[in-house]
């Protein structure tokens, strides 16, 4: 067996492009079938990048680490909540009006739709 010191300069080259691209590509397929598990993840990390600003504000401010989680946990909860208690009823709505529309628009779009075989 050749070691990979021994190989040509020219050899090395040409299968070290090939094995980006195809490693590349696994991981491409990788993340397109764990995509749903990524992107909760970064969701996560993100609110929780953005709830330590105040955790840190309130620990400068002699609270403990723990109360100031909680603290701010309570206040995220509330303002989501407060959030989608006044745009629930919005979305409810525009569904509302989305869903008795929708006869009307197929049946417009059916003469502009080609038909199947």
């Amino acid at each position: 067996m050749i070691s990979y010191q021994k190989l040509p300069q020219w050899l090395k080259v040409s299968l070290t492009f090939p094995l980006i691209f195809l490693n590349g590509g696994l991981i491409l397929l990788l993340y397109h079938s764990l995509q749903p598990i990524s992107s909760i993840v970064i969701a996560a990390c993100l609110v929780t990048f953005l709830l330590e600003y105040p955790i840190v504000f309130l620990e400068r401010r002699g609270l403990p680490r723990a109360l100031s989680i909680g603290l701010v946990l309570v206040i995220a909860v509330a303002l989501v909540g407060a959030v989608s208690f006044g745009l629930l009823p919005i979305v409810f709505r525009q569904l509302e009006e989305f869903v008795n529309r929708l006869p009307a628009w197929l049946t417009a779009a059916q003469p502009i739709v080609p038909q199947p075989y």
